[in-house]
């Protein structure tokens, strides 16, 4: 077999990559540059960020970030209620994208067509103007925040553009309509009838909010001096005040029956009488906590199937403002009693004298006026026509 003859640059080993990369960086450590390097722009080190995704619906990812940052400012309750009202407007313009009505509805994105759109989507379903500006205000706040302005842009571009609420004080229930609510309640068997018929007169008698009794504590009841303490008030967190309640005559009867029911049913229980919750909500495993919203109302519809009259619990704090008032106590007394900072928001949104009551007071005032003092007759020249004497009527 013939053999092959190698040259010298045969047996030479072919150079390392990671040697060449290591000869290159001491080349430039030390000033110099390699071939590799020459004519090349290095990367710095380091990985090149790019902007955070905002996923496949920026609507719902934003406004989970614009909820988590309003938390420390407003109260679950609200925050929660901002949140499922802002998520029903995403939904709203998420259908009107689908329909090629709007571009996007990105939030940083929106513009004039999107909001045009969706204020004649709402009127066009037959929403109230009153709730077109709320839902058009929560949205302007959402839009800020995003450093979109462009329904606060369009508010000072054309005033009529975003129709502005409407205030509108809702009626309250007659007398008669409020009795047969409380002869209901108390209609319901056993212990639910006993609760129905305490929370449907304190609502009525005292003006309570729905949280104020619902959250009350068996501590801030006092049945010496016929008072209950509002623990937890509208606006606890910032403008909202603590402040004690009267509970008057009519109202007792209720509070007596329903204490006597509750001692009754924890001892049946073999429950301790001073639980802390007033109106306290018994699961089927004996889990105790406070009523929620959600039992109240199922309890306020039964009500309403056997009174055959539909109201809420915010029609109960009305009636409460308007029977005081048509009984002659002062506004300034049935502001403090509600709660209210001031006489302005009772007679905007609650109460104000009757159309009865007014006349009454006209009455009364004309008939104060002493009759001696009215006013002479005038004694009436009996002068011939016009045309008499140096009156002529013509043309001269």
């Amino acid at each position: 077999m013939a053999r092959v003859k190698l040259s010298a640059s045969s047996h030479r080993p072919a150079p390392e990559q990671g040697v060449e990369r290591r000869s290159d960086a001491v080349q430039q450590a030390e000033g110099g540059c390699s071939e590799a390097s020459v004519g090349k722009n290095r990367r710095k080190p380091g990985r090149k960020r790019r902007g955070q995704s905002l996923g496949c619906n920026p609507y719902l990812t934003l406004l989970a970030r614009h909820t988590a940052d309003t938390e420390g400012f407003y109260s679950p309750a609200t925050v929660a209620e901002r949140h499922r009202k802002l998520r029903k407007l995403g939904a709203d313009l998420r259908r009107l994208k689908n329909e090629k009505k709007i571009r996007t509805y990105n939030p940083m994105k929106m513009g004039v067509l999107e909001v045009t759109e969706l204020l004649k989507d709402m009127r066009g379903r037959g929403l109230s103007v009153n709730t077109v500006s709320k839902q058009i205000g929560q949205l302007e706040v959402f839009l800020d925040w995003c450093g979109n302005p462009v329904i606060a842009n369009l508010r000072e571009q054309n005033k009529k553009a975003i129709p502005p609420q409407r205030v509108r004080r809702l009626p309250s229930l007659p007398e008669d309509d409020f009795r047969r609510i409380l002869a209901s309640a108390e209609a319901i068997p056993g212990w639910r009838g006993r609760v129905a018929g305490f929370l449907m007169a304190i609502y009525g008698y005292c003006g309570l909010r729905m949280s104020e009794l619902r959250l009350a504590h068996l501590e801030d009841l006092d049945m010496r001096d016929w008072t209950i303490r509002v623990r937890h008030p509208k606006g606890e967190d910032s403008w909202g005040e603590k402040r004690v309640v009267y509970i008057p005559e009519p109202a007792r009867e209720y509070v007596v029956r329903y204490m006597t029911a509750r001692a009754e049913m924890l001892y049946r229980r073999d429950i301790r009488e001073d639980v802390v919750p007033l109106v306290p909500s018994i699961s089927p495993r004996g889990r105790m906590d406070f009523y929620t919203a959600q039992g109240i109302g199922g309890l306020k519809r039964r009500v309403e199937r056997l009174s055959g009259v539909k109201f809420d619990i915010r029609s109960l704090r009305r009636t409460y403002g308007q029977l005081l008032l048509d009984r002659g106590t002062t506004i300034d007394a049935v502001s403090k009693s509600m709660g209210h900072s001031s006489t302005k928001t009772t007679e905007t949104y609650y109460c104000r004298k009757s159309d009865a009551m007014v006349r009454e007071e006209i009455d009364r005032a004309w008939g104060s006026v002493n009759p001696s003092s009215k006013a002479k007759k005038v004694k009436s020249d009996k002068s011939g026509p016009i045309e008499s004497k140096s009156y002529l009527s013509g043309y001269a």
